[in-house]
């Protein structure tokens, strides 16, 4: 997968499940710090984007573990 392909699977993952990854962290930090984690989150999912597992509820495991 090109960089390219790996970057638009990132786009696609964090649309996808951003929401509810929001929800995770809210759960577990403060209510106030929970977009800044999201943020910082976000931020490490576009960079290892070439990490992300090519199924996709392992990629949504994926994502939360990250967070």
């Amino acid at each position: 997968m090109n960089k390219r392909s790996q970057q638009r699977r990132a786009t696609d993952l964090a649309r996808s499940h951003a929401s509810d990854v929001l929800a995770f962290l809210e759960r577990r930090v403060r209510s106030a710090e929970a977009a800044d984690v999201l943020a910082d989150t976000l931020l490490t999912v576009w960079r290892r984007c070439a990490s992300i597992p090519t199924d996709e509820v392992e990629a949504r495991m994926w994502f939360f573990g990250v967070a």
